[in-house]
């Protein structure tokens, strides 16, 4: 059962007057960012309706940016009952190439990732924005233990994939 608590809140955390003067693309890059340092430093666990209460900002704006960062794997969430605990997600340990793996306009790494629920394994993507600049656009979280069934599972699909693309020649 989750215990609702007051929530650790960034120093730097803007008045609603001065949020509500900036440009759209500012506010959503702010509310992203105040989002990632308050579930940092929130081990326990945060709501969307306490982080509304405490920016100021609304529940709905709150729930789409935690959201979209679970879907991205920068947080991730469990469910009690009809109450969603967002957490950051974990610690990154290690990248584990040098470089990331460009393919056309995305950019895919691998990152060794803890959290609380375990060691995984992490497949970030990343798509260059029309300013050139690199975003999370999505990622997987493959459990460490998994990791090399989840390659073997990979090897499989592209023998599949070779079979049909040879069988389909023109």
């Amino acid at each position: 059962m989750y215990e609702k608590r007051e929530i650790k809140l960034p120093i730097d955390i803007l008045p609603k007057e001065k949020f509500d003067v900036l440009p759209s693309t500012e506010k959503e890059r702010y509310i992203r960012n105040v989002l990632k340092s308050i579930l940092s430093s929130n081990q326990n666990g945060v709501t969307a309706p306490q982080l509304a209460e405490a920016t100021k900002i609304s529940r709905v704006t709150i729930w789409r940016h935690l959201e979209e960062m679970t879907i991205t794997r920068e947080a991730y969430k469990l469910e009690y009952g009809h109450t969603s605990i967002y957490y950051a997600n974990g610690r990154m340990l290690h990248h584990l190439f040098k470089e990331d793996l460009r393919m056309g306009a995305n950019i895919y790494a691998f990152i060794l990732l803890k959290n609380n629920l375990g060691d995984f394994v992490y497949l970030q993507e990343k798509h260059i924005n029309r300013l050139g600049i690199p975003e999370i656009s999505g990622g997987l979280l493959i459990p460490l233990k998994e990791f090399e069934t989840f390659i073997d599972l990979l090897n499989d699909a592209n023998r599949e994939v070779v079979k049909y693309v040879q069988a389909n020649k023109s």
